[in-house]
């Protein structure tokens, strides 16, 4: 009898924490989907931004990994001309560029914009459940107010309305927690070649 309690006790307990763990996702989508939908976001970014933006850009449409000086040349333009004048650099790490990439193709559109800022609030949401994860094995209300906090800090909400590293990088980082906190002693291998997989995806970010 007192097994059958016990085992109901950590039933409802993974119940509870289920719950309040939706609860904390749903709260945190609903902070990053506000913030979008509210905010005004230029099609062509600015500053930092600007330069992410124009090495993806110029990756996608004319197979060239450099910047130049900052102009967006029309998406039909000839790819060897925009080459003579845009020299390969490697001024910026190639992690942002290379994902923003995968949503550019052809003149920048304000659809394109909003692809890329939706996928980094889904991302956002995301690094939410693996901060849950990541210190899980530490206690179950830890996890779930890191969780809480990881929804609702300022800057990790509005950081997605941007072309900036913080939103890939903060999922890269989070998940390398979650990789380690899953390592054990015999499977261990395996998490540290996928932990330093997503180290170096998370330093070319």
């Amino acid at each position: 009898m007192r097994r059958n309690s016990t085992a109901l006790s950590a039933e409802r307990e993974t119940i509870i924490v289920g719950v309040v763990l939706v609860l904390i996702l749903a709260f945190g989508l609903m902070l990053r989907v506000l913030a979008f939908a509210q905010s005004e976001v230029p099609q062509y970014p600015h500053g930092d931004a600007a330069k992410y933006f124009t090495y993806a850009y110029n990756l996608k449409n004319f197979g060239v990994y450099g910047m130049g000086n900052l102009e967006v040349f029309p998406a039909n333009s000839d790819p060897a001309a925009v080459r003579s004048v845009v020299p390969p650099d490697a001024i910026v790490t190639p992690g942002l560029p290379v994902f923003l990439s995968l949503f550019l193709g052809g003149e920048h559109t304000t659809e394109q914009r909003d692809a890329i800022l939706l996928t980094q609030v889904l991302l956002s949401v995301v690094t939410i459940l693996l901060a849950f994860f990541a210190f899980l094995p530490v206690g179950k209300t830890l996890a779930l107010g890191v969780a809480l906090l990881t929804a609702c800090t300022p800057h990790l909400v509005t950081m997605n309305l941007h072309f900036l590293t913080e939103p890939l990088f903060t999922f890269l980082l989070l998940l390398s927690v979650f990789t380690l906190s899953r390592a054990r002693p015999e499977n261990r291998a395996v998490y540290f070649l996928a932990l330093g997989a997503v180290l170096g995806l998370a330093t070319l970010t």
